[in-house]
């Protein structure tokens, strides 16, 4: 490969940065140009990003995300005002993709690139993934991707004429990857995509660390990465701690790492922690790196409403950690039940399921060990950049 451009739609650093920064220092290429939303928390990318060989532009058109964002944050300080904003929201949608269509169609013409890269952390909701991936291929339609990260959900009824006009677009001038079987699924089954998906799951790589001795430590730590919002659904995991306090459990503490995405949440969860007594059990610890908390931390929760595929289970998989979550985005392809965690549906069995971890400590070993070995069969960095390159190598030599 020689000339890409990889480009990214996304607002809150997290997952979808983590592979577009693999892809970057791991795939070969002679120049990479890097585009990305200039609004964009850049914390993760700037972190790692030190190759000469990668150009980064960042682009300025307001995005339909942030005038659906803007029209949200008046929706508890002016109704009215929120109401037309968001009309104004939905009238503009497409119109505006439109244009910002014609505006990445400039971007790209004068750069001589052999593959583009979409990274799209929400389809259909990357708008600006969309429009650059369509613009893309009007100037070179053969080596195209567009990467979806998330469960793609049907359309209401009011955009459906659009979206489906939209959805064959990008059947036809894109090669769909997904991050995970059940992304791969909703996309056909909520979307009109013709085609089969591609799907490469996402990979960590291997820690320095070796095995953690934490089996006999007075508090059982347990931790929660994620942004702070209610499809992450937080509240779950204060809900079964206030269970475990009723029960008179002691010497349990919750860290969450991750900053609020969701206006308001943050405050919902410290008023549940609050009319629950539950401040000396949690702490919020903003964004940082995760990696010092893998390793000091016992239990991973991951309680997603919804998720395609949470890059967090498999980093906490690598550190030797137990993980209990919901059922979302192929869990029961990283987690068997009593044999490295639980996969849960509600607040009671996440309860039992701590408790059974803070009466059992010997099993929080063995089962972090098992993580392991499945993170080592199915989910490390050179498996994914392995995956990734055969596709991309393979629809070069068939053009």
């Amino acid at each position: 490969m020689k000339n890409i451009i990889l480009f990214i739609e996304n607002y809150v650093p997290g997952g979808n940065d983590q592979i577009a920064l693999d892809l970057i220092n791991n795939i070969h290429y002679e120049k990479l140009y890097l585009f990305v939303n200039k609004r964009h928390d850049l914390r993760i990318i700037n972190s790692q990003l030190h190759s000469s060989k990668v150009q980064k532009t960042l682009y300025s058109i307001i995005t339909v995300a942030e005038i659906n964002s803007f029209a949200k944050s008046y929706k508890n300080k002016n109704y009215i005002l929120y109401l037309f904003l968001s009309a104004f929201a939905l009238l503009a949608r497409y119109p505006w993709i439109v244009i910002s269509t014609i505006y990445f169609y400039y971007m790209f013409k004068n750069i001589d690139f052999d593959l583009f890269i979409s990274n799209n952390g929400g389809y259909p909701g990357g708008e600006a993934n969309r429009s650059a991936t369509v613009a893309a291929s009007m100037i070179q339609k053969r080596n195209n991707f567009h990467i979806v990260h998330n469960l793609a959900p049907k359309p209401p009824l009011y955009l459906k004429l659009f979206e489906t006009i939209y959805d064959k677009l990008l059947d036809e001038r894109t090669t769909f990857i997904c991050v995970s079987n059940q992304t791969k699924e909703h996309l056909i089954n909520n979307r009109v995509i013709k085609q089969t998906p591609l799907v490469v799951q996402n990979g960590v790589k291997l820690p320095q660390s070796g095995l953690k001795k934490i089996y006999d430590e007075p508090i059982l730590k347990l931790l929660c990465v994620a942004n702070l919002d209610s499809r992450k659904n937080q509240i779950l995991s204060l809900k079964s701690l206030a269970i475990l306090k009723k029960q008179g459990i002691q010497n349990i503490k919750l860290y969450f790492l991750g900053k609020e995405s969701e206006p308001g949440y943050l405050s919902k969860l410290k008023q549940f922690i609050e009319d629950n007594d539950l401040s000396d059990w949690v702490q919020f610890e903003g964004f940082k790196d995760p990696i010092l908390y893998y390793k000091e931390c016992h239990i991973l929760l991951l309680t997603s409403i919804i998720e395609s595929f949470a890059l967090v289970r498999v980093e906490a998989m690598s550190y030797n950690m137990p993980i209990i979550t919901t059922d979302v985005g192929d869990a029961h392809e990283q987690v068997i039940n009593s044999k490295n965690g639980y996969i849960i549906s509600n607040e009671d069995e996440l309860a039992d399921k701590i408790l059974f971890y803070k009466n059992n400590r010997f099993s929080i070993e063995n089962h972090g060990i098992v993580s392991k070995e499945i993170f080592l069969q199915k989910f490390t960095l050179p498996q994914m950049i392995s995956n990734y390159t055969k596709i991309f190598e393979g629809f070069q030599k068939t053009c």
